[in-house]
């Protein structure tokens, strides 16, 4: 008996030591050359990242309050808040890269999914979540316009526009007639939208991104994550809930980054 507790109290020790690390994902993750390299610096492609990151992990926690209080009657005012966050976020990854709408497409319509289904098929609870992102999107790039314009228009060049003479001191009119301009996803858009403006810069073939720049940035790691989205129903079935969710969240933004960045052959 003794000896058999011995054995158990080894293993139990062995299995607390390989589980006390950070998880195997987070270990790769942070080794890889992407993060070592190009995530360390002020890039907007790793602002975008970052804010993808955080914008899963949001959905993924609403996800995870909203299976924990399933028989509560409280079931989503104590996340109230987060269409408000989510919005917010979703407008500081816009400007700071327009391609930002790409990964974040599917997360949020996830997000109103789970919503949806939270509160049991409701569509005038998605309604409202959506009427919340949506404020708080328009009222967070409202201020990110504003300040560009105060900045690169108002602050450098008062009174050189042609607009600026027709609305003379007008400060609201002045803003209303030249604030289009300083739109920064808008503008990022329409640029790369043209063949032209990309053919200055260098074009490629479509299959890049899937073929080559994903193995050189992650190796052996983009097959797995080639593999993962062909996943089959029944592995899908052996996976608790959430488990699924968040792999859904994962592969949804893989596959539709993918796939829209390839469709310009930037």
């Amino acid at each position: 008996k003794y000896t058999a507790s011995a054995k158990d109290t080894t293993t139990n020790k062995k299995q607390s030591s390989r589980n006390s690390g950070p998880p195997i994902q987070v270990i790769v993750l942070a080794s890889s050359w992407p993060i070592l390299v190009m995530a360390t610096r002020p890039f907007t492609n790793t602002l975008e990242a970052m804010v993808v990151s955080l914008l899963l992990l949001i959905v993924a926690m609403d996800h995870h309050h909203s299976i924990s209080n399933k028989n509560s009657n409280n079931k989503i005012s104590n996340q109230s808040t987060i269409p408000l966050w989510i919005g917010m976020i979703c407008s500081i990854g816009l400007f700071a890269r327009f391609t930002f709408a790409f990964f974040a497409l599917p997360l949020v319509l996830l997000f109103l999914y789970n919503r949806w289904r939270a509160s049991d098929n409701c569509w005038r609870n998605v309604g409202w979540n959506l009427l919340s992102l949506a404020l708080s999107f328009l009222t967070t790039s409202l201020l990110f316009v504003t300040i560009d314009w105060y900045y690169y228009h108002y602050y450098h060049s008062p009174g050189r526009d042609v607009d600026a003479t027709i609305c003379s001191n007008n400060w609201s009119c002045h803003f209303v007639a030249t604030a289009s301009k300083y739109v920064v996803p808008w503008n990022a858009f329409r640029y790369n939208s043209k063949a032209t403006n990309l053919a200055e810069h260098g074009l490629h073939p479509r299959i890049t991104h899937a073929l080559v720049n994903m193995p050189m940035m992650f190796g052996p790691l983009s097959l797995v994550g080639y593999f993962s989205c062909i996943e089959t129903r029944k592995e899908y079935a052996s996976s608790s809930a959430e488990a699924c969710f968040r792999r859904v969240l994962c592969q949804s933004t893989i596959i539709t980054g993918l796939v829209v960045l390839s469709c310009a052959p930037h």
